[in-house]
């Protein structure tokens, strides 16, 4: 996959969000006893859109203020445990040092079938 910039995913693109899960919001039941199950990419999608939340109207309540910390959490470890090791240019963006990886190709899993069978 080649890194490009969309328009898509605003920060207040809550239908285009929304449209990422599939109709049981990424849960499985298993088992005989039917327990409920996330699928970890979907929890980190989940994880992502309450960040964004938190960006547009900052955590008051202290659950709120828990998720969001938990969340920051969830994806640090994530990106740890699975993070791309393609190398990226560093450039200058809105006038200081920094990258983005775009155009440049990162290797990606192909999550087509896990959208069929959730």
């Amino acid at each position: 996959l080649v890194m490009e910039d969309t328009v898509h995913y605003g920060l207040k693109d809550d239908d285009e969000w929304a449209s990422q899960y599939p109709s049981n919001g990424g849960f499985v039941r298993l088992g005989p006893d039917n327990r409920v199950f996330s699928v970890s990419m979907f929890t980190q999608l989940r994880c992502l859109d309450t960040l964004r939340h938190a960006v547009i109207n900052p955590p008051e309540t202290d659950q709120e203020k828990f998720r969001a910390q938990r969340c920051f959490n969830h994806i640090r470890q994530m990106l740890l445990c699975s993070s791309n090791l393609r190398l990226e240019t560093l450039k200058i963006i809105n006038g200081g040092p920094g990258t983005d990886g775009l155009g440049l190709e990162h290797e990606c899993r192909d999550w087509g079938m896990l959208y069929d069978v959730v």
